[in-house]
């Protein structure tokens, strides 16, 4: 046989032995970890048995869980009792801005019954989404017992309805960033709407703005009205 063809076959011969080596240590290695789970599964089973633990254990909650647990517990009991008896208040929201970032105002008008209640505000500094968003917090924030009430918010902003009834649950979900994995603009804003609506019953409906409503116009008045305070 050619000497170089037996010297590549010893070779190959020595290469199959060294994996075979390694593979051995391979294995031995695996089973002292395994021995190694094994007794640590078993010590960890004696000192549970020790101190009483079961599986079934759940650990003492944080301060900030057990508020957090009292709050919904004490929400959904006021929904409970409340349920049948609250009262409907139509609600129109509006936000204007000049420059946009610029002096801009948000306006309220509110309709139960035969009453009438209109709120405005404005600030120096600012855009018009915001000041829609910030009518939108001041309709909600302005009853101080919101379960006697059964609120339904109009608005022109088809960035205000659909981000609270189609795109928050999927920015909280996403830790308040968008689908692109970027902050939620206006975020500030976006919490205290969400905390207001986690405790009130509203339904967020669009009216196409400056198109003869009544109370879209009045709610419009009153946001020029807010920015001309500032």
């Amino acid at each position: 046989m050619n000497i170089d063809l037996l010297s590549a076959l010893d070779n190959r011969e020595e290469e199959i032995r060294n994996k075979e080596n390694k593979l051995k240590q391979r294995e031995s290695q695996i089973k002292e970890k395994e021995e190694y789970l094994l007794e640590l599964e078993r010590s960890l089973k004696k000192y549970a048995d020790l101190i009483g633990y079961k599986e079934d254990y759940t650990p003492p909650k944080n301060q900030a869980d057990k508020l957090k647990e009292q709050r919904q517990t004490h929400i959904q009991q006021q929904k409970e009792k409340h349920a049948h008896d609250k009262k409907e208040i139509i609600i129109y929201t509006d936000g204007s801005c000049l420059g946009n970032p610029g002096k801009g105002g948000w306006g309220v008008y509110m309709i139960y019954g035969d009453h009438e209640k209109e709120l405005y505000g404005g600030e120096v500094n600012t855009t018009n989404n915001r000041m829609e968003m910030q009518a939108t917090i001041e309709a909600m924030k302005y009853f101080e017992d919101p379960y006697k009430y059964k609120l339904v918010i109009h608005t022109d902003s088809s960035y205000v309805q659909k981000g609270i009834t189609q795109w928050m649950k999927g920015w909280k979900a996403n830790n308040w960033r968008t689908s692109a994995k970027k902050p939620v603009k206006n975020v500030d804003l976006w919490q205290q709407i969400d905390e207001l609506i986690e405790i009130m019953d509203v339904d967020f409906k669009w009216v196409k703005g400056h198109n003869g409503n009544h109370g879209n116009e009045k709610a419009d008045e009153l946001a020029n009205k807010g920015s001309a305070s500032v």
